[in-house]
């Protein structure tokens, strides 16, 4: 990979980690980032039905553009059952929970932004040209067409 693409895939990838914080946000969920040891972004998210609805989550998140080619997202979820405050969790808990996580090969969603928008899910079989709803966190509110 050039520079161009390891940066096009960072910034695709602080795209997705956002779209989880939006997610969370607008469902009232207590979420915190954190960042393991070299860098890597981590969001604890905590509330009713967070480990079920981001399960299905797991696995690559595809941007394709004309422009820059293609870039890829690896998102890992890992439950974790505790009493503490996400902020008290420790960092050695949350990677030993991240350790016994999938790292996910299947495509969960492919992303377009041209020539028209459009999002297609794999995971729960539907498709919209509502890109920016989606990346705003509201991808779990569409139904298949």
């Amino acid at each position: 990979m050039d520079g161009g693409d390891v940066e096009n895939a960072r910034r695709w990838s602080r795209r997705i980690f956002s779209m989880y914080v939006g997610w969370s946000e607008r469902r009232h969920m207590q979420a915190v980032q954190r960042e393991l040891p070299g860098g890597a972004p981590l969001l604890v998210v905590t509330g009713f039905g967070a480990a079920s609805e981001l399960s299905r989550e797991i696995g690559l998140h595809v941007f394709e553009n004309e422009d820059v080619g293609r870039s890829v997202a690896r998102v890992r979820v890992a439950p974790l059952w505790t009493s503490e405050n996400a902020a008290d969790v420790p960092v050695a808990d949350l990677q030993k929970a991240l350790s016994g996580s999938p790292p996910g090969t299947a495509i969960v969603r492919r992303y377009r932004s041209e020539p028209s928008p459009l999002v297609r899910d794999t995971e729960r079989g539907w498709r919209t040209g509502r890109l920016e709803e989606v990346l705003a966190g509201d991808f779990d509110l569409f139904r298949p067409s």
